[in-house]
């Protein structure tokens, strides 16, 4: 029988699986991104239309929640960037995991090659 009284110990490796676990899901997600913004740049970018259901939107109006209008791959150094209406540059990094994963499937069923 599994129950959620653990030792420290236990908690510890958790935790550790857990966090391998995110880290492989965010590599992925850049991944995926990455292949679809590979003829990408700062000067050619790719337009888009995804508003993100921000974990901290509680009580925002989905007018108030960050529409990302461009996307763009650094060609060398392969940083992604999201730039949001109103002016707002977010770096891939700056998004939690499950926000990648929103906007990675809104890319995916509404601009993938």
């Amino acid at each position: 029988m599994n129950t959620l009284n653990k030792s420290p110990n236990e908690i510890t490796k958790i935790f550790n699986n857990f966090v391998a676990t995110e880290e492989n899901i965010r590599q992925m997600v850049r991944n995926y991104l990455s292949r679809q913004l590979m003829d990408t740049n700062e000067n050619e970018k790719m337009e888009v239309d995804i508003v993100v259901d921000v974990e901290d939107a509680m009580g925002l109006s989905s007018l108030e929640l960050p529409q990302i209008i461009k996307m763009w791959q650094h060609p060398t150094e392969g940083w992604i960037i999201f730039e949001a209406y109103g002016g707002g540059v977010y770096d891939f990094d700056n998004w939690t995991t499950r926000e990648l994963v929103q906007i990675m499937n809104d890319f995916d069923e509404n601009y993938s090659k």
